[in-house]
Order: C-alpha cells, then sequence, then structure tokens
C-alpha cells in the first residue's frame, strides 16, 4: 500500500511539474530572452561572475574601466571617421520630417501602465527598490509624474539617473579570465 501511494504521489508530482512548466513556457514563448533564462533556470545553468584573478579589487576595477573606456572610445573615433569619410552615410542618417522639438507630458495612467509592466529589477543605485515602487505606485505617482514631466519640457536627465553599476561578465565560460577583452560591460 506504501509503495503504491508513493507511485501515485509521484505520479503526481511528475504532473503538476510538467504542468507548471509548460504553463511558463506558453506565457513566455515569445520573449527569446526570458525563455532562455527560464531555459537555464530549469536546468540549473546559474552564470557565475568570473574575474581575474589579481590581489587588490581597485586595481582590477581601474584596470576594466580603461579597457572599457577605451573600447569605447576606439568605437567612438572608428564611427567619426566613417562619417568624416563618406558624405553618403550622412545622408543615410539624416532624419525624414521635422525634427523633435518638445516632448509631450505624460499623464498618470501612462505612467502607471510603464511602471506596472516594466520588469521588477533593481540595482543597488535605486534609492526605492522596484518592488517596494510597484505597490506603492498609486501614492507616488503624482510626484514620479511630475519629475518625469519636468525631465521632458526641460528636456534635461538628472546626472543621478545616468549612474550604473557596470559588471565585467565572461562571454564564454571557456576563454581565458585573465584576459580582459573575454569580458563584456554589463550595466545595471
Amino acid at each position: 500500500m506504501f509503495q503504491d501511494t508513493c507511485l501515485k504521489v509521484s505520479k503526481l508530482l511528475l504532473k503538476f511539474k510538467k504542468d507548471y512548466f509548460s504553463t511558463k513556457i506558453s506565457e513566455i514563448e515569445h520573449d527569446q530572452k526570458q525563455l532562455h533564462r527560464l531555459t537555464n533556470d530549469f536546468m540549473g545553468n546559474r552564470r557565475e561572475v568570473i574575474l581575474p584573478s589579481h590581489n587588490d579589487e581597485k586595481v582590477l576595477a581601474d584596470k576594466f574601466c580603461e579597457f572599457f573606456v577605451g573600447k569605447i572610445s576606439a568605437i567612438r573615433d572608428n564611427l567619426t571617421a566613417k562619417n568624416d569619410a563618406s558624405s553618403y552615410n550622412r545622408d543615410i542618417m539624416r532624419a525624414e520630417g521635422e525634427p523633435l522639438r518638445s516632448l509631450s507630458p505624460v499623464s498618470n495612467d501612462e505612467l502607471r501602465k510603464i511602471i506596472l509592466t516594466a520588469p521588477t529589477k533593481s540595482c543597488e543605485l535605486d534609492l526605492l527598490p522596484t518592488k517596494l515602487l510597484k505597490p506603492c505606485v498609486d501614492h507616488l505617482l503624482p510626484s514620479i509624474t511630475d519629475i518625469v514631466n519636468t525631465s521632458l519640457s526641460e528636456q534635461c536627465v538628472p546626472l543621478s539617473f545616468k549612474q550604473a553599476v557596470v559588471r565585467p561578465l565572461l562571454k564564454k565560460p571557456s576563454l581565458d579570465e585573465e584576459v580582459l577583452k573575454n569580458y563584456r560591460p554589463v550595466s545595471n
């Protein structure tokens, strides 16, 4: 009797797991990024942060910063050189129609929808984590709407909104972790 009950419970668990995973997959099947993340979670593939071996964390952070800033500068210089060299590129890049001269204010309803549909992610730089913001959105909405509309009307984004925590992630686990070019900067 005990073995029969164990077998029934195992079958039920298997059925519920299958139903659960099928439902999860069908909910996000059109979002490849979420589907990839879910698949990795199912398979137990957690991505570890792998960094080069170094005694001083500050020196290592400075090396990454210098490397990534240099890479961005090289890309910008390359783009500028290409744009200066070709009038054809300037014609392609020229926008059609009227240039954007002002931004329309956002309503409370529009902003509420944006906040509630945004992923519940946060960064250690956030003063208010998203998981606390969403339940309190109706109380904070007038203030947030005012901040957003002021930013839009003045065409200025506060400097604190332009900061990010940048973490170097190894592009592939098989790459040499001591070589900085094998990392990509991921900002949050």
